[in-house]
């Protein structure tokens, strides 16, 4: 018992350590790769920085027991700001890229965190489903009402209005499914 024990800590730890060493050394093929064909550095910069996002990101997953999800939302929600404006700045426009960029991150974080929640809270996952459908419609006419403000777009458009229709049918049937298990 006491080695079973001993050994999830042990496996989290070297799932962690090879996460790290892989992530790390695709990061230096890329760099070595971009310097051979191109003689400097060009896109494997951007490559490292998601190569870093996905390490800060995946790493609590595997290291937190139970807890790895919450763990991986919070760093996730700490370093997509600090991603942004590196990539911004390597894409050199960080003015432009940061003004849609941020609020865009921003919404989308907190739909993160709340379907997080509806899964973590309702125990059918057709209903959790359903909602977390529901507020990606909601989602959808946020991200449209701040593009609007940020570009001049018009809030609506057909594409808009037939993707809110879809995820709200598909939330009516997994509401529907959800009704027929409880049965």
């Amino acid at each position: 018992m006491n080695s079973q024990k001993n050994k999830l800590p042990r496996a989290r730890r070297l799932a962690g350590l090879i996460l790290s060493e892989t992530l790390l050394a695709a990061a230096v093929i890329c760099v070595v790769c971009d310097r051979a064909v191109f003689g400097r550095l060009t896109w494997s910069l951007i490559v490292a920085l998601s190569l870093l996002l996905t390490w800060a990101v995946a790493l609590p997953a595997l290291l937190v027991r139970g807890k790895g999800l919450w763990f991986s939302l919070a760093a996730f929600s700490l370093a997509v700001a600090p991603y942004l404006y590196g990539l911004s700045v390597l894409l050199g426009r960080p003015a432009q890229m940061l003004r849609i960029a941020l609020p865009m991150a921003a919404v989308g974080v907190g739909f993160l965190w709340l379907a997080a929640l509806i899964f973590s809270r309702i125990r059918n996952r057709w209903n959790a489903g359903a909602l977390c459908l529901l507020a990606a419609a909601g989602l959808n006419v946020i991200v449209n009402a701040i593009l609007a403000a940020l570009l001049g777009e018009p809030l609506f458009d057909v594409w808009d209005l037939l993707s809110g229709g879809l995820l709200l049918l598909f939330a009516g049937a997994l509401f529907g499914a959800g009704r027929r298990q409880r049965r």
